[in-house]
């Protein structure tokens, strides 16, 4: 009898302990997952800063460029028109254009409007669908200017000014390089120095006065 009692007093022993382990284990288990991870945190915020940082630096580049642009496009910055002193030489504007072209009109119309407002100004149209010798005549200018033109009007200034296109937004880009052309004492005049050269040939000339 006494052997029994010691017997079930033993195991109930043991079964205590293995409970009490098996608790114990569960709680630190608990414990090490519900602890944060201080290091994966403090790289997580390293990396979103320095994905901030790298931001900030590209806005700032970004920043700097436009603003380098602004300072390298003067013309484009420049809104107080030119002031023309000189008025003994004589500026003619060319303009390569192509029937039924809305913006060749609306360049024609533009000229037309400005051109009483200088007395040395003479502007020539030079009809590209209709003409051979007009076309010829163009790619005689883009070869002197050393490029190639896709799209008309092709306005022409004096040497240092061409423009393929138009719209509003160049009126006073252009009225300035006609005043330039003026002021310009070493003035020369790329386009008729081409006729000049090439006078063979049966040119299809509009003249605006």
């Amino acid at each position: 009898m006494k052997k029994t009692i010691l017997t079930i007093i033993i195991c109930t022993i043991c079964t205590m302990g293995v409970l009490g382990l098996t608790i114990g284990g569960m709680y630190l288990f608990m414990n090490n997952n519900s602890e944060p991870n201080i290091s994966n945190e403090i790289n997580s915020n390293n990396n979103l800063n320095n994905r901030n940082d790298s931001e900030d630096n590209l806005n700032s580049e970004n920043n700097i460029n436009e603003n380098n642009d602004s300072t390298n496009n003067p013309q484009e910055n420049n809104s107080t028109p030119l002031i023309d002193t000189n008025t003994n030489n004589k500026v003619t504007v060319y303009v390569f254009k192509s029937n039924g072209c809305p913006h060749c009109q609306a360049a024609k119309e533009y000229f037309s409007k400005i051109i009483s407002n200088y007395d040395y100004l003479e502007v020539k149209m030079f009809e590209l669908t209709t003409s051979e010798a007009n076309r010829e005549l163009l790619n005689k200018v883009e070869q002197k200017l050393n490029i190639e033109t896709n799209y008309v009007p092709f306005i022409v200034i004096s040497n240092t000014y061409h423009k393929e296109g138009y719209g509003e937004t160049l009126n006073e880009t252009l009225e300035n390089a006609i005043k330039e052309a003026h002021n310009d004492k070493n003035y020369q005049d790329i386009v008729e120095a081409t006729i000049q050269e090439n006078t063979t040939l049966n040119l299809d000339i509009e003249t605006i006065k």
